[in-house]
């Protein structure tokens, strides 16, 4: 699972023009190819809201990060909600997805509020508590995940998900009661049984040749080497034929079975060696999972923090304008009497310099 699409920072500028609520409705039912029924019924809320299959989930994840980083916030949100909606009203939705959409839904409100102008207290102050709702649904659903990865029964469990894509990214349910665990998914996925090795028996020593008696090619040593007066006297090394031929038999099956017990334990050996393989892949994707987890929850600590800071803002009461006419009257009655008890006095408007200032144009016009 990607991690380095999650943004650090907030901006607020160079903000793409906001699409139309058709635009956007039409844009997310194509994207998630999801078609709303509405059930014939006398209520207007009626209506099933379809379910995203499972590997549909990795492209609207996909999505949802490319309408993000393309600064398209309401285009983002309204692909967020819309998944939400279906990922509620399916109980095998993954955790990890939820976590993020509930990311990405509560950072696309928390970047339009922070771009609207301060005068629009109460939009700000809406679009803020949303995007609260979302950061703290996150961070119960990594909580939980986190609760749930660290358990040792859930990483030995067989139904542990392979950890591989952002679709796999996401745990699995150990029982249909409980939501899904994390995504372990995207990390490692479990290697198929190979097929089991055929045994085989080879013997080494060569094919006697059955031996023939001279006198008689039907009958058997047997018979003549049991004879009292046997017709024609054999040799040594004819007489030994038999019994070496029998102990060449047993030694080579005695090689054989040797070869089989050998064999099979390298086949133990090598599944205990893949069983411990598998299981050191598993716990090393479960504890780097674990670290994404936590890089998150601290990455949602922050932005909770920031939102409501920015609430606390909004609901402190502007203190009034100081160029208000009452304030304005009760500061110049304030620095009157501060001066008259100085020994200040007011001067008086003297008209007679403007008299003068007449009389002499006056002067000058009738010249």
């Amino acid at each position: 699972m990607e991690v380095a699409l999650l943004p650090s920072q907030i901006h607020v500028l160079g903000q793409h023009p906001l699409d139309s609520p058709k635009q956007l409705r039409r844009r997310g039912c194509h994207l998630l190819d999801l078609k709303l029924q509405h059930r014939p019924s006398s209520s207007p809320a009626s209506r099933t809201v379809p379910l995203i299959p499972p590997m549909d989930w990795k492209k609207t994840l996909a999505e949802v990060k490319r309408e993000f980083a393309a600064r398209r916030f309401q285009t983002c949100l309204a692909l967020c909600k819309t998944a939400l909606e279906c990922a509620g009203n399916d109980s095998n939705a993954e955790l990890a997805y939820i976590i993020y959409l509930n990311f990405y839904a509560a950072t696309a409100l928390d970047v339009q509020a922070r771009a609207l102008h301060h005068t629009a207290g109460l939009l700000r102050a809406k679009l803020l508590l949303q995007a609260k709702g979302h950061y703290q649904n996150a961070s119960k659903l990594v909580e939980a995940d986190e609760a749930a990865m660290a358990r040792p029964a859930h990483r030995l469990s067989p139904s542990t998900p392979s950890l591989h894509s952002p679709a796999g990214s996401i745990s699995s349910r150990s029982s249909g009661s409980t939501r899904a665990s994390s995504p372990v998914s995207c990390m490692y996925s479990p290697q198929k049984p190979r097929p089991r090795r055929k045994k085989s028996v080879s013997f080494s020593d060569d094919v006697v040749e059955p031996i023939v008696r001279p006198d008689s090619p039907t009958l058997g040593f047997d018979d003549w080497f049991g004879r009292s007066s046997p017709s024609e006297p054999c040799s040594e090394s004819l007489m030994t034929l038999p019994a070496t031929a029998l102990s060449l038999r047993v030694a080579s099956f005695g090689m054989a079975e040797t070869i089989l017990e050998e064999e099979e334990e390298e086949e133990q050996e090598e599944e205990e060696c893949h069983l411990h393989i598998d299981s050191f892949a598993v716990d090393r994707s479960v504890h780097r999972y674990i670290g994404v987890l936590s890089g998150l929850s601290r990455q949602i600590a922050s932005h909770l923090d920031a939102v409501q800071a920015e609430l606390d803002l909004l609901k402190k009461p502007t203190p009034p304008s100081e160029s208000s006419d009452e304030l304005r009257s009760l500061d110049l009655r304030a620095r009157i009497e501060r001066l008259r008890a100085n020994g200040w006095q007011r001067r008086r408007f003297d008209p007679k310099r403007y008299e003068a200032l007449c009389e002499n144009a006056m002067a000058e016009s009738l010249e």
